[in-house]
């Protein structure tokens, strides 16, 4: 049997700005949802690494890790995981206050990287890019592995 996919686009307002949620529905009526444009700062994105790297973890699992990592304590863990919560970036799921990330450390690396580029070279890849290889001398490999990426595109 084959499986047909459609899209569906929804939106929510979260503190003035736009989240774009995009669902993804098969036939047999199963949906996946998967958050775009969520905006995650610093202290945010150190619960998503730990829940990228170890997969569900309880909200006491994250706040002994960050307090032995990072010095935060339980109340700052729990205020900063609420906001991912909010934002659509993590799942809470009971029992137990199980904490699952629902946007890929792909996804978020690409949005913030879109973000600096629009935000800080006029959203232009190539002024982005050379500004990356501007101030530091690369290694041997480094400029092996860019060859291979640029040579894709070609």
């Amino acid at each position: 049997m084959k499986i047909f996919f459609t899209n569906l686009l929804t939106y929510r307002v979260y503190h003035g700005k736009l989240i774009l949620l995009f669902t993804e529905v098969n036939v047999k009526g199963d949906f996946k949802q998967v958050n775009k444009g969520i905006k995650l700062f610093d202290s945010e994105l150190r619960v998503m690494d730990l829940l990228w790297c170890e997969g569900e973890l309880t909200a006491l699992q994250i706040i002994a890790k960050l307090k032995d990592s990072i010095g935060w304590n339980r109340t700052t863990t729990y205020t900063i995981i609420r906001k991912c919560i909010e934002k659509g970036a993590v799942e809470r799921i009971e029992p137990n206050f199980v904490c699952r990330a629902l946007v890929s450390q792909n996804e978020t690396q690409k949005f913030e990287l879109e973000e600096l580029k629009n935000k800080l070279f006029g959203g232009s890849r190539d002024l982005l890019v050379t500004a990356l290889l501007n101030d530091e001398k690369l290694s041997d490999d480094e400029i092996k592995n860019l060859r291979e990426c640029i040579k894709k595109f070609e």
